[in-house]
Formats: structure tokens, sequence, C-alpha cells
């Protein structure tokens, strides 16, 4: 009898095929011991600021002369004047708490006026002598020229030439020509978030 030619296809076997090996069981993550928040904790208040430079026509200014000052409004997360708040200069130093002016009726009881001042840069605090809870305002300069952008959206722009456009004003402004005046007045608002 002839000899089976060599194959490639393997015979079968009586050795049984292994089953597929099952990965071992992950352990499930045991419960920790975090920290539940304080129910009467309340976190630090968060604020938000804005500021413009009031403009000819406006509580006093006008193309040719001005008031140098800065005045805060002191708001909560609805809207309404906030006695009571301390807010500190910068570069005097000083602290003011809204409220200030007492029974003035040109005055809120969230309003506060830093007078006086060749400029400031302002933040809450945390109370008198106390360290800013608010980020500080960018430079507010009362006596030298503001920022060109502040000057043109304030209307000092059309003090220099009337139908000006921004880019003339400009011009004028790198010259000297179109200053404005020399004593300036902002704005600013802190509102609390929460």
């Amino acid at each position: 009898t002839p000899m089976p030619e060599p194959s490639d296809t393997p015979l079968p076997s009586d050795t049984p095929i292994p089953p597929t090996a099952k990965p071992p069981d992950t352990p499930k993550p045991r419960p920790t011991n975090t920290p539940k928040p304080n129910p009467t904790h309340t976190p630090a208040a968060k604020w938000s600021w804005s500021a413009r430079l009031v403009g000819p026509g406006q509580e006093g200014q006008t193309c040719a002369d001005g008031l140098k000052l800065i005045r805060v409004t002191v708001l909560d997360a609805a809207g309404n004047q906030i006695p009571g708040v301390w807010v500190h200069e910068q570069y005097t130093g000083l602290y003011l708490v809204s409220g200030h002016k007492g029974e003035d009726p040109f005055w809120g009881p969230g309003e506060i006026e830093f007078s006086g001042l060749d400029g400031g840069r302002l933040c809450v605090a945390t109370g008198e002598g106390g360290a800013c809870e608010s980020d500080r305002t960018r430079d507010l300069p009362t006596h030298d020229p503001p920022p060109l952008e502040d000057l043109w959206a304030a209307g000092f722009c059309a003090c220099c030439e009337p139908d000006i456009t921004i880019e003339r004003c400009r011009v004028l402004f790198e010259a000297g020509k179109c200053l404005g005046i020399s004593h300036y007045a902002w704005r600013v608002e802190f509102k609390r978030s929460r």
C-alpha cells in the first residue's frame, strides 16, 4: 500500500481545546470618607467689575473742564446697592465704605466717591484694612489722558472736531492735539455674582 502524501491540514486531535480565559474580577471601589460640605458655610462672594469714562455733557464733565474723581457703586446679584462694603484704592492705600455719604439725596446706599486722586485701581476688600476679595480694576487715570478707546467711547473725540472718526482722533491724540481735558471722572460698578 502506498504511503499517504504529507498535508498541511492538521489532523483532528483528541486533546480538548481550553476555553477562553476569563479576566479576573476587578475589585469595586470602596466608599471613602469624603467630607461633605458644611451647609452653614458660605463661600466667599465673587465679584465682577466694569468701568466707564464719564463723557462731556454727563455728570459735570464738559469738553473744557471736568471733575477729578472715581465714583463707585456696589451691587448685589439682583442689582441692588449694598451699603457697608469696603473698597480699597491701591495707589493711596485709601479704604472707603459704601454709603459713606449718609443722607445725601444724590448718593445711593451702595455708592462711594474717590476724589482728588490722579487715578486709581480699586477692589472690594474684606473690610477696612483688609485684602481684596475681588479683582482690581484696570488703571483709571483722572489727570493724565485715559486710553484713546475710552476717550472715544465717552465722546471726547467729538470735542476735537465735529463728525470725527476714531482714526482721525487717533492721529490727533498721538500728535498731542486731541487729549481731552485735564480732569476725568469714572463710573465703576462692582457686582456680586451670588
